[in-house]
């Protein structure tokens, strides 16, 4: 990842809330009509009060924009039993293919071991390579469409 990208949580970088909806919505929401615009929004709020989950993470380059992850205590209703979740890794386009995502999980995963022994997400086929690659085990196949993995954190 180039050294001039930081991660940081939302909490100290409040600005970046607005492009961080704008994204998720956009990418997974928006032609889906489960939730609003403005539900996520408010979702996207809580981060800036907690001291724990929900937590928000920003990758970025000064005040550009570079990608964002989160983790949430649930994403999955079918499954209430996997707690907490990795959830909405964005990479923006011009920082791709550059470290930026993992280094967005591996950020996620230090500040989430202290809080919990293992944390769980869930992703495409198409993805799934990415998350076997990076120690990801996972536990269900097909789920509605989706893989479900863990990652047990070191805490």
């Amino acid at each position: 990842m180039p050294d001039d990208i930081l991660v940081s949580d939302l909490r100290e970088v409040p600005h970046f809330r607005e492009i961080m909806t704008e994204r998720l919505w956009t990418a997974w929401w928006r032609d889906e009509g489960l939730i609003t615009r403005e539900q996520l929004a408010r979702k996207i709020e809580d981060n800036l009060t907690s001291s724990g989950i929900p937590l928000g993470l920003i990758a970025h380059r000064g005040d550009v924009f570079c990608g964002t992850v989160s983790v949430i205590e649930d994403d999955l209703p079918a499954r209430p039993q996997y707690r907490p979740w990795l959830a909405a890794l964005w990479v923006e386009d011009h920082s791709r293919r550059q470290g930026v995502g993992e280094h967005l999980i591996d950020t996620a995963l230090a500040k989430v071991a202290g809080l919990a022994p293992e944390i769980h997400l869930y992703c495409t086929p198409e993805n799934t390579p990415f998350y076997e690659r990076r120690g990801w085990k996972r536990l269900e196949t097909d789920v509605g469409g989706v893989n479900i993995f863990r990652r047990r954190l070191a805490g």
